[in-house]
C-alpha cells in the first residue's frame, strides 16, 4: 500500500473511534438515569453572605490571681541622735622622751702636750702632733644606754693639731685609748651623747687642726688615763705616747 492509502485508512480509523465513543457515552448516560425531561434552572449568584451559626465560646480558665499582699504597718525605727560635734584638737603621735643623761661631773682642763717627730714610713716624711685635753665629762648613763655594773662613761673633748714639717695621715678616734688601774687598755665606746661632737677621721696638713669628742666605758673606781699612741702597735714605750690623767 502506498503512503496516501495509509493516511486515508488512519483517518477512517480515528473517525470510527470517535463515533463509537460518542455512542457509548450516550448509552451509559441512559442506563444511569436517563436524560432530564426539564431543563435545569440556572443558579443565580447572590451577594447575601451565608450566615454561619454562632460559635460556642470555649471556656478558657482564667489565671488564678494571687491575692494582693496586705500592707502591714511597720513602726519606724528611731534614728539615734548624733552628738553635737565639738572641736577636738588632734595631738601628734607621742614620741618617747629620751632620758636626760645626768652628768656626775664636768671638769675643764685645757691641758696641752706634744709628741714627735713621728716618721711616716709609708709616705717617708716626719710630723709632730699637739693634743689639748679641753674638758672631761663623767656620765652615769647615756641617753638610751647604761654602762655595765661597776662602770661609768667618760667623754673627753680634744683638739688635735699638726706641727709639721710633713702632713699627718688619718688622725681619728682609734689613735686614742684609756688605761685603767688594772693595766687594761680600752678602745673607744660609741655613745649617742658623743655622736654630735665625735672626732672625725681626717688628714692634717702642716698647721691644720681638728676638734671633737671621744667616749669610753671605764671602771667607776681607780685611776684612768687618756692615751694618745701613734706607735700603739709598738707598745707604750716612754716618749712614744702621750698620757692625760682623767681620774687619780
Amino acid at each position: 500500500m502506498s503512503r496516501s492509502q495509509w493516511s486515508i485508512l488512519l483517518v477512517l480509523s480515528v473517525g470510527v473511534a470517535l463515533v463509537l465513543g460518542c455512542f457509548g457515552a450516550y448509552v451509559l448516560m441512559y442506563l444511569m438515569g436517563g436524560f432530564p425531561t426539564q431543563p435545569l434552572a440556572p443558579v443565580q449568584a447572590t451577594d447575601t453572605p451565608t450566615e454561619l451559626p454562632p460559635e460556642t465560646p470555649t471556656s478558657v480558665p482564667s489565671p488564678t490571681m494571687a491575692p494582693a499582699p496586705t500592707a502591714t504597718s511597720i513602726p519606724p525605727t528611731p534614728t539615734p541622735e548624733r552628738p553635737t560635734p565639738t572641736s577636738t584638737r588632734v595631738l601628734p603621735p607621742s614620741t618617747p622622751t629620751p632620758t636626760p643623761r645626768p652628768a656626775m661631773e664636768t671638769i675643764e682642763r685645757n691641758e696641752t702636750q706634744q709628741i714627735g717627730p713621728i716618721w711616716d714610713s709609708l709616705h717617708d716624711e716626719n710630723f709632730s702632733m699637739e693634743v689639748t685635753l679641753k674638758s672631761i665629762e663623767w656620765l652615769r648613763r647615756d641617753t638610751y644606754d647604761e654602762p655595765k655594773p661597776g662602770h661609768v662613761f667618760v667623754m673627753v673633748h680634744l683638739r688635735v693639731s699638726n706641727l709639721g714639717p710633713g702632713a699627718s695621715r688619718s688622725i681619728g678616734i682609734w689613735d686614742f685609748q684609756v688605761l685603767d688601774a688594772n693595766g687594761a687598755v680600752r678602745d673607744y665606746e660609741l655613745m649617742s651623747a658623743a655622736m654630735d661632737c665625735l672626732l672625725e677621721s681626717v688628714d692634717l696638713t702642716v698647721g691644720g687642726s681638728i676638734e671633737g669628742c671621744i667616749s669610753f666605758e671605764v671602771p667607776d673606781q681607780g685611776k684612768v688615763d687618756l692615751i694618745y699612741a701613734p706607735f700603739r702597735y709598738e707598745g707604750l714605750e716612754p716618749g712614744r705616747y702621750l698620757s692625760f690623767n682623767l681620774r687619780p
